[in-house]
């Protein structure tokens, strides 16, 4: 695996690939940046003929799996000021249209439950 994140950990254990949201000091609360680190890794992953099987967990260190939307960081440091995480054009996946006129969790590309 060659891509590097700030919020989500991959390991390789055989062909099990498990990717750890990683923010313990937010209990792993959900970020538009995760979200694209998530969504990155699970493309890769995809593409990995040697990934048989995806696990997501979160950090131990935060208590938790993931404690959701971090309102603190609703879009990161590049949010708009005219619109929410789905008017942010440089964090749109290719083929995602913007200007949604809603938001969930990337617009649907990823969810928790």
């Amino acid at each position: 695996f060659t891509m590097s994140f700030t919020c989500v950990r991959v390991e390789d254990e055989g062909g099990i690939r498990v990717l750890q949201l990683s923010r313990p000091g937010a209990r792993n609360a959900w970020t538009e940046t995760m979200r694209g680190e998530l969504e990155a890794a699970l493309d890769q992953a995809s593409r990995d003929p040697s990934v048989r099987v995806v696990i997501i967990t979160g950090d131990p260190q935060g208590g938790a799996f993931c404690a959701g939307m971090d309102l603190k960081d609703a879009g990161g440091p590049a949010a708009s000021t005219t619109g929410g995480p789905a008017h942010l054009d440089e964090d749109l996946p290719p083929g995602r249209p913007n200007n949604q006129q809603w938001w969930r969790d990337g617009g649907g590309t990823a969810g928790l439950a």
